[in-house]
């Protein structure tokens, strides 16, 4: 697409109130970028030239018009942002230039300008033809490309077929809004008209023809049919730079014809590589499954993983396949005791490639499989686990938990990988078991399955009875009984009680289970008796039948005996009483005053000075003990 001058080089000559229409074959879907510009540009008070612009579509409908008032610059377009023009279909479309009769002063010049707008890292093609035999430019030998990129490096490539020869690809520097070279029209750089008639400094001197001016830092030729045409530009733009730069892309030919692949290249940062999976092992005799996502902001063409196992002397190269959204391959299987070192990598479409490197060690795999003699067992009972391991190793670890007690026991499996326990759990309550190996040089740390099983209490039961159902009060009373199962250690608890009080005293059962436990009653009543197995964690609770107890109160006989009993400090005096009908002898410490106490009717005669008789026969013996 080359510019059309309009009052300038004689191309089209317009009076006030004159118009042209120019013809463009236009592709439905492309951005084209349209606009007319020039000498007539004046943003000053008095402008006197006034161009506006018609579109019609192929089929004569009028599509869009553009009247901007006297000096203002026209731009052609039809999407939301009002910056490019997008046929909806394809074909020839007109584009009627007026110099408007009304506002319009004057006729001067202008460069109307159509150039489909493509972007960067994006392969595009175009079918071109060299001059005829008489070097006639034709229609397709040049053609051209707008785009725009604030990089501050650029890279031209061009495959060219074997049936042509090219001239040139030549890119321009056309626009720089940011440092005041061209326009901004609704965000697009737009040259000047001067920038179109020649190539000064940095910018300009944009053409299609080999007779054309060029930029020959941004240029490159063609010396045979079939020679790829490439170049670097280091643009306007520093390395930190942010201007939005527009550009146009000329390609030329010269003979014969063909279709030209060619992309503008901007994107020089290598593809971004991760692991979905971290290859962290390899296991012998297994492939080793390989799976990286990759980001790019281009197409990506190739992903491969180049390995070695003996330290670097040979390499081997694996493709990964895309499926989905990520490249999955396989490494071949190893031996056992191997470091793999390996190098991913990832190539775009315009050869940027990224890498990843990383290693692992290859051993074997450790594979459990082992199960408990039971799911449920009540406590004391022992458990029994057996398994197998592969390959044999010297010691397997069974990790048993229970809430928060956990106990490892370490097992040795036989020369085929066979073990077993005998387990006696410690506690009731829901428990996991699992086999675990730590390792070793040929060997990786591996953990089987958890099994589970549940340990529940052993019931437990009591029987008991009373020496004695009656009891004279703070005398003693036995409670004696046994446990079931009979256990040694076992803590029971043997309460009375009575309506004003309560005694609770626990004990332990013997080696066969049994128990027993004295207790004075200190008050008179019916008291009651009940007997209970402690819950120990271990053993479910039980308690015994509610059982009676009566306490008498003492006789004074009772009392008397009781007292006296009591009178031991010495030194020590003897008294032997005979009691008549009683058959009985007492021997007692001191004498008369301490039973007064007890008993007032005995000190009735005191103050006569006699005492009453009696039915009883006394005798008295003393014995002074020796100081």
């Amino acid at each position: 697409m080359d510019p059309v001058f309009i009052g300038a080089n004689e191309t089209i000559f317009m009076e006030k109130g004159e118009e042209w229409s120019l013809y463009y074959h236009l592709e439905a879907g492309k951005r084209y970028h349209v606009f007319l510009v020039g000498e007539w540009i004046n943003n000053g008070t008095e402008p006197v030239t006034d161009y506006d612009i018609y579109t019609y579509t192929p089929n004569g409908l009028l599509a869009t018009t553009h009247t901007e008032s006297a000096g203002l610059p026209e731009q052609v377009a039809n999407d939301e942002r009002h910056q490019y023009y997008v046929p909806e279909t394809t074909g020839d479309y007109r584009f009627r230039i007026i110099n408007d009769p009304r506002d319009s002063k004057n006729n001067h010049s202008a460069v109307f300008m159509l150039i489909e707008h493509i972007d960067t890292n994006v392969r595009y093609t175009r079918f071109l033809e060299g001059r005829n035999e008489d070097d006639e430019e034709l229609l397709n030998t040049g053609w051209a490309y707008e785009l725009n990129t604030s990089a501050p490096r650029i890279r031209v490539y061009v495959d060219v077929p074997d049936s042509l020869d090219m001239y040139e690809v030549r890119l321009y520097a056309m626009a720089n809004p940011d440092a005041g070279i061209g326009y901004s029209l609704s965000g697009l750089g737009v040259p000047s008209g001067d920038l179109f008639d020649n190539f000064a400094g940095e910018y300009g001197g944009f053409n299609t023809s080999c007779k054309g001016e060029r930029n020959v830092e941004a240029m490159a030729s063609c010396e045979y049919s079939g020679q790829d045409m490439v170049f670097v530009y280091d643009t306007p733009n520093s390395v930190n730079a942010t201007s939005n730069i527009f550009y146009y892309l000329a390609l030329i030919a010269e003979h014969g014809e063909g279709t030209v692949e060619f992309y503008v290249q901007t994107d020089f940062n290598p593809p971004n590589i991760t692991l979905v999976e971290p290859l962290e092992r390899g296991y012998a005799g297994e492939e080793t499954r390989v799976e990286v996502s990759v980001e790019d902001e281009v197409e990506v063409g190739r992903v491969w993983v180049e390995y070695t196992d003996d330290g670097g002397e040979t390499w081997h190269e694996e493709e990964l396949a895309l499926q989905g959204d990520v490249y999955v391959g396989d490494l071949p299987p190893f031996s056992p005791d191997v470091y793999v070192n390996y190098t991913i990598c990832a190539e775009d479409d315009f050869g940027n490639v990224g890498t990843m490197e990383g290693g692992f060690p290859v051993k074997n795999r450790v594979t459990f499989n082992y199960g408990v003699s039971k799911s449920k067992l009540k406590a004391g009972q022992k458990l029994l686990v057996s398994g197998t391991v592969s390959p044999s190793v010297d010691t397997v670890t069974l990790q048993f938990v229970c809430g928060g007690f956990n106990e490892s026991i370490e097992v040795a499996p036989d020369a085929t990988g066979s073990f077993s326990y005998s387990y006696e759990p410690r506690q009731t309550g829901k428990w996991s078991l699992q086999a675990l190996y730590g390792g070793d040089e040929l060997n990786f740390p591996a953990s089987g399955d958890p099994v589970s099983f549940t340990v529940e209490k052993e019931p437990t039961s009591v029987f008991c009875s009373l020496s004695s159902s009656e009891v004279k009060k703070n005398h003693p009373v036995t409670v004696s009984g046994t446990v079931m199962p009979s256990m040694q250690g076992l803590a029971v608890q043997v309460v009375f009680t009575s309506p004003t009080s309560y005694h609770a005293e626990t004990v332990v059962t013997d080696a066969s289970g049994g128990f027993s436990y004295s207790f004075k009653p200190s008050e008179v009543g019916v008291w009651n008796l009940l007997v209970q197995v402690l819950d120990d964690g271990v053993h479910a609770p039980s308690q015994s039948d509610l059982m009676e107890l009566t306490v008498a109160p003492l006789t004074p006989l009772d009392m008397v005996v009781g007292a006296l009993l009591t009178m031991v400090t010495p030194p020590y005096q003897y008294l032997t009483i005979g009691l008549a009908g009683a058959g009985a002898a007492l021997a007692v410490y001191k004498g008369r005053d301490h039973l007064t106490s007890l008993f007032p009717s005995l000190a009735a005669g005191r103050g006569k000075g006699r005492v009453k008789k009696r039915s009883v026969k006394r005798t008295q013996r003393y014995r002074r003990t020796k100081r």
